[in-house]
């Protein structure tokens, strides 16, 4: 099944968000003269746009405590932590297939929801 574009988008910058404790942008010791939002990655990582659109993150986060703990579970590790789908399936003993239907599930509830 396919995943609904703008609310992977949500979900990716929810995950930003929780990594960065709620604080936008958190972690770039520098600003590049080029682009005002541009910041020094960390080592082993690409260069990002770290930017929060009007508080979006937190009411995303508002939305996935509502969901069941392992709805949360699976996009802890897989938005969050960064984790394959393969992974995601290892780490909570089901199928791939499994995951990705989780993750389906959400951006079916969110679509509605924000």
């Amino acid at each position: 099944m396919a995943r609904i574009e703008w609310v992977e988008g949500r979900l990716r910058e929810w995950g930003e968000w929780v990594r960065a404790e709620g604080r936008p942008a958190v972690g770039y010791p520098a600003k590049s003269c080029l682009h005002p939002d541009w910041g020094i990655p960390s080592k082993g990582s690409a260069p990002v746009f770290k930017v929060e659109i009007g508080g979006r993150g937190g009411r995303t986060h508002f939305h996935v405590l509502a969901l069941s703990q392992t709805l949360q579970m699976t996009l802890l590790l897989h938005y969050v932590k960064n984790q394959q789908v393969i992974e995601v399936a290892k780490l909570m003993a089901c199928a791939a297939a499994t995951v990705d239907q989780r993750i389906w599930r959400v951006h079916a509830v969110l679509a509605h929801q924000l």
